[in-house]
């Protein structure tokens, strides 16, 4: 790589499901990774997947715990997310995860909703 060559964004994928529904998993991780795969300038950082029952908080989630770790240690720059419901379904968590992200550096998209934090600065 030369002086002036950007090293590629390093971009996870979540995914999450409320009971073991493998093909709603497999669906969301598939089209996730596409989009990563669609990007030159983009390379798959981790595939992180919970199985974890609605209304469960985020602590259960030992694969989003997981890829947390790997954000502090700088290995991750963007998240994809199916949905904002896939992330957390409690309001609190999900505006402390995003606080944190932000924080960090690390910006997440939401497909379904269509927001990026990098573009849209809501988490400010």
């Amino acid at each position: 790589m030369n002086g002036t060559e950007r090293p590629p964004l390093r971009v996870a994928v979540y995914g999450r499901v409320g009971n073991f529904d493998q093909a709603a998993l497999d669906t969301q991780v598939r089209a996730l990774r596409a989009q990563v795969e669609g990007h030159e300038d983009w390379e798959l950082a981790g595939v992180y997947v919970d199985v974890a029952p609605s209304g469960n908080r985020m602590r259960k989630q030992k694969e989003l715990t997981r890829m947390l770790r790997e954000c502090r240690a700088g290995k991750i720059d963007k998240i994809l997310v199916r949905s904002v419901s896939r992330l957390s379904r409690n309001i609190q968590d999900c505006q402390e995860l995003l606080r944190e992200l932000t924080a960090l550096g690390v910006s997440v998209r939401f497909e379904q909703e269509n927001i990026d934090t990098s573009e849209d600065g809501i988490t400010e």
